[in-house]
């Protein structure tokens, strides 16, 4: 008997139950296969031990992403690219094996693969990869064999992030889209694209292959990516200088384009070269021209350029800036911190916005108490970014909110359908672990620190005890713990969820209101000086009854 298992789309509730046991039978327990190939038949015994076949209709490969989560990657998606050494495929979904539930979800990832025909093909892989984790910041691209798929036969491989965007070349050829971008908008994309190609350059590469259809331009951060590892090499001077000369040329046509000067790409490297310049420019923009069209040893040298021709058109926006005393080299400098400070907050408000996207897409996995606590530490985020967006909240306070609270997150998944005969160690673990996680928020945000906050670390302190450890008590007492810890850590954020008032009626555990924490604190401090239980309210940590 052989069981056909349809992975083009989400697969249904009973095949989840099917690929759960195989992901689990032949991707983990230490083997060292590293896929589940389509059409290659796969055996699992049912309850009477007799054998029973399955086949996949699309590949799945086990992966390590670069935050330590394996996921299992399905080759479902179409070709989006090939060329002489190989070519990419797209993965559309991704699983997760928390406990014994799979959970799915729309991702999308690229396969990069190289053609067997090479005879150093392991090793250009290897070199590829290598060259991917520095352009993408991912050290943990391992590689994949593909040796037994139907559909790539005697290939090696690696994953990599798909970038979301167009290329440059559609962004330069769409004059109605170039014509919305403001100056500033403009200059901000210059300097995210020099950054990264700064980048390879300090780390001894050139990038190759630095074409228009290898930079992305992502219209919601604003931002271009380089793209395509492929070519990558050692630099040398004549390299490097070709690398500066085509990024000046990029540059400048982001600023230059027009109407009377169009951008076609299909004829642009054949043309013969010109010099472009922004027509009729105001005092910046004279500067800018001059800029675009001067020599530079070095890509920094050219990106300092940039930098400091952009800090002088934003003094001029800054009218208070201008009439300041300050000399003209710490205007510029100051000016160029304020620049840096706000590239920074817009990279925080965007990890804080989209690290929800996956964490939601997941729910699905945790019980209903704990996709309600998610909902809970969502609107604490919520409410961090829109304080850190209107500048109530400095950077440093919350990047540790944030990242103490993405902990919290964390621990939800990895604690899900815990086996509820909890043993002393796993309790002792669970109670270190968060208290490692206080302690970093606390060192990087020493404010946050009280009579109150160590009045609970020493609580938790004494609750790791394995002569008073009573699994059910002490799960709750802790739990309890968590919710006040949590709520005191966070107070300086102002970031007190609303009452609970409108939570759904099968909710029996609500947050108490801030004013009864310090009533709280002392029963629990009596409680323990007393060597009895604690006395607690309703908690919504502990969540639905």
């Amino acid at each position: 008997m052989v069981y056909y298992i349809n992975l083009k789309e989400q697969p249904l509730p009973q095949d989840k139950e099917i690929l759960t046991q195989l992901i689990k039978q032949y991707l983990l327990s230490g083997s060292s296969q590293s896929a589940l190939f389509a059409n290659h038949p796969y055996a699992l015994n049912d309850e009477d031990g007799n054998e029973i076949k399955f086949l996949l209709s699309h590949d799945v490969f086990k992966n390590q992403r670069q935050d330590g989560i394996t996921e299992f990657l399905i080759l479902n998606g179409p070709k989006i690219g090939s060329g002489t050494k190989g070519m990419a495929i797209q993965s559309n979904l991704a699983m997760y094996l928390w406990d014994e539930e799979l959970v799915v979800f729309p991702k999308e990832n690229v396969l990069k693969v190289l053609y067997q025909n090479f005879s150093n093909v392991e090793k250009l892989i290897e070199q590829e990869s290598f060259h991917y984790s520095i352009l993408s910041g991912n050290s943990n691209a391992e590689l994949i064999n593909l040796q037994g798929s139907d559909r790539l036969p005697e290939s090696l491989g690696f994953f990599m992030q798909k970038e979301e965007g167009c290329v440059l070349e559609k962004l330069l050829e769409d004059l109605d889209l170039l014509q919305k971008l403001t100056f500033s908008d403009k200059m901000e994309l210059a300097i995210s694209f020099l950054t990264e190609l700064e980048n390879l350059h300090n780390k001894g590469f050139v990038h190759g292959d630095l074409t228009f259809k290898n930079i992305l331009y992502n219209e919601e951060s604003n931002q271009l990516k380089i793209i395509d590892a492929g070519e990558i090499t050692v630099a040398d001077e004549r390299l490097l200088s070709q690398d500066i000369l085509i990024a000046r040329d990029m540059v400048s046509l982001l600023f230059t384009t027009d109407e009377a000067n169009q951008f076609k790409a299909s004829s642009y490297w054949s043309d013969e070269p010109t010099i472009r310049q922004i027509v009729n420019p105001n005092l910046v923009e004279a500067k800018l021209n001059r800029i675009l069209n001067s020599k530079y040893s070095c890509i920094s040298e050219f990106k300092s350029a940039i930098e400091w021709n952009y800090n002088e058109y934003l003094s001029q926006l800054n009218p208070l800036l201008q009439r300041n005393e300050l000399s003209k080299v710490e205007r510029e400098a100051s000016n160029l911190q304020a620049y840096k400070d706000q590239m920074d907050k817009q990279q925080l408000l965007g990890e804080i916005q989209g690290c929800k996207k996956p964490y939601w897409a997941m729910k699905g996995s945790l019980l209903y108490a704990d996709q309600y606590r998610l909902k809970v530490f969502f609107d604490y985020l919520d409410t961090i970014g829109s304080a850190f967006k209107n500048d109530k909240i400095n950077e440093k306070s919350a990047r540790a909110a944030y990242d103490f609270l993405t902990a919290q997150i964390n621990k939800l998944f990895e604690d899900h359908e815990k086996n509820s005969q909890l043993s002393f160690k796993s309790f002792s673990e669970d109670v270190q672990q968060f208290l490692n996680h206080v302690n970093t928020f606390l060192i990087k945000y020493p404010p946050a620190s009280s009579n109150s906050i160590a009045s609970i670390i020493q609580l938790l302190k004494q609750l790791d005890n394995q002569a008073s450890f009573e699994p059910e008590q002490s799960l709750k007492t802790f739990s309890s713990y968590k919710e006040v810890m949590i709520q005191k850590l966070l107070e300086p954020f102002e970031t007190l969820v609303a009452e609970m008032t409108s939570a759904p009626d099968t909710v029996s555990d609500f947050i108490e209101k801030q004013s009864d924490t310090k009533r709280r604190l002392q029963e629990m401090k009596s409680s323990a000086n007393q060597d009895k239980q604690p006395i607690f309210t309703p908690s919504l940590m502990r969540g639905p009854s």
